[in-house]
């Protein structure tokens, strides 16, 4: 198809001012984007469910951390309070001229406190992030959360995309054509992609999930079935 070629590869780099919503089942991305805006001279603050140490090393963040979780640790602030988090993160965006706060596993911090009092607290945080000179960053994956809950997150938030020279690089024309499919369509299920294509259950996963983990899809299930939608990324990405 030569589309991707054509394209100027878009920086991942988030804006200041801003919050930002990455839509991936596993948050290596986000992590990245965050190692990466620390080394141009921004201030962090990571909230995580992930052991702090091994992410410490995995991404060599020097870094303060707050730990998801209701146990006490000797190295590390634990919290699972909206309050608690809300406090902290507001002490350090004031306390920080330019700084980025990475918050991964927000499914988690819903199960804890329920979605509207996480919502409530992101609007708080987000208010403060829009008066300083920071950026919030919120890592799901979309198959934690139901449609209403998305739709809810993404009106607050701004999709974090995919650069796309990345992308391109592995978007080959048989994932191109998936997008364009669901595009052009209002409700695609799997089994809708799988008939058009002419591909296996297996295959079919795997290329939806590819296009998701780039943020280009998302994938919700609908009773038995799991219906497919593209993303604000989506859409420009054609």
């Amino acid at each position: 198809m030569g589309l991707i070629q054509e394209k100027k590869e878009v920086s991942q780099k988030p804006s200041d001012n801003t919050s930002y919503i990455i839509k991936e089942s596993m948050p290596d991305r986000a992590y990245k984007v965050f190692s990466e805006t620390l080394s141009s001279g921004y201030k962090g603050l990571c909230i995580t469910r992930t052991d702090p140490g091994e992410l410490k090393k995995k991404y060599d963040l020097n870094t303060p951390f707050i730990w998801l979780t209701r146990q006490k640790n000797k190295d590390f602030l634990t919290s699972v309070n909206t309050e608690v988090l809300k406090m902290k993160i507001k002490d350090f965006i004031r306390s920080n001229k330019k700084s980025i706060i990475l918050l991964d596993r927000l499914d988690y911090l819903i199960n804890m406190n329920g979605f509207h009092n996480v919502l409530k607290f992101i609007y708080s945080v987000n208010d403060e992030v829009v008066v300083n000179d920071s950026i919030l960053m919120l890592n799901v994956n979309p198959l934690t959360l139901n449609q209403q809950e998305l739709t809810l997150l993404e009106q607050e938030l701004r999709d974090l995309p995919k650069p796309r020279g990345d992308a391109g690089s592995e978007l080959g024309d048989d994932l191109q054509e998936i997008l364009i499919y669901v595009n052009s369509n209002e409700k695609v299920s799997f089994k809708n992609v799988s008939k058009n294509f002419s591909i296996t259950k297996t295959t079919t996963r795997k290329r939806i999930n590819k296009l998701a983990d780039f943020g280009l899809l998302t994938v919700k299930k609908n009773g038995r079935n799991k219906v497919v939608r593209i993303t604000e990324s989506g859409r420009n990405f054609l």
